[in-house]
């Protein structure tokens, strides 16, 4: 898989997060309109954000929304290409037909240039299409960002649950990766209690499967991921960012083999 380049001012995104915002909340959509008239594919997707949620003074418009993710999307912008995949996965009813193969299409985009909720959402499609391997791929690419629901599926996967052969030792610690980071002495009581009555199941065969999974377990967002969260940070930051070209930030998803 070739990796995708995303253009983000990551100094100039935390500093609007730390940063009082500088126009009103109604001025900032304006903004992005007439940035995303311009041809700016960021901006049409913050743009479509706000009349998708009611955001920033903007109603809420989905036929909008619609439009502005559409132009996002078709100017290469992986998050508008995720939301123009929900709204062909049911958010856009009364908008666009459902159509799994388009939104399957687009949110494969915004999962190979590393989004997590993306890879989420991509390994649903494959694990229902019975492609059980893509849909762990995508799953653990997802997991390894932190993503919660990516692990507990994993964790259900692994247990006997699903298509996949059972591995309680790593059931568990895909499980116990959810609370503290794998660590039970930092997960709230109930779960550090359920986790202990799961562990004390395993074979020591397990035990040291799962010990080692943990250990060797790295919680790394990418920097596509952390923009999406980041919300209207991300929009005011885009706002904010100078007209001269500024450092790229490579991001991936899994790698083909």
């Amino acid at each position: 898989m070739k990796p995708l380049r995303y253009l983000v001012p990551v100094a100039l995104l935390f500093a609007a997060a730390a940063a009082p915002a500088q126009q009103s909340d109604a001025t900032l959509t304006a903004r992005l309109e007439a940035l995303a008239a311009q041809g700016n594919a960021e901006a049409a997707y913050h743009a479509g954000m706000a009349f998708h949620m009611g955001l920033n003074g903007a109603a809420k418009d989905p036929a909008k929304a619609f439009q502005y993710f559409k132009q996002s999307a078709e100017g290469g912008d992986p998050l508008g290409a995720y939301k123009l995949g929900c709204f062909y996965d049911g958010q856009g009813e009364g908008v666009v037909a459902d159509d799994a193969e388009l939104a399957l299409k687009h949110k494969l985009v915004a999962a190979k240039a590393g989004y997590s909720l993306a890879q989420h959402d991509v390994a649903k499609f494959f694990y229902a299409k019975g492609e059980t391997d893509q849909a762990v791929e995508w799953l653990t690419a997802s997991a390894k960002q932190g993503y919660k629901e990516s692990l507990q599926a994993l964790a259900a996967l692994y247990s006997g649950e699903g298509k996949l052969p059972k591995n309680m030792g790593r059931s568990y610690a895909y499980l116990a990766l959810t609370q503290g980071g794998g660590s039970l002495d930092k997960a709230p009581e109930k779960a550090r209690k359920l986790l202990e009555d799961l562990r004390a199941k395993l074979t020591p065969e397990e035990k040291s499967e799962a010990d080692a999974l943990i250990a060797g377990w790295k919680f790394k967002p990418t920097i596509l991921t952390m923009h999406a969260l980041a919300g209207q940070r991300s929009a005011r930051a885009l706002l904010e960012r100078p007209a001269a070209p500024v450092k790229s930030a490579e991001v991936q998803g899994p790698k083909d083999e």
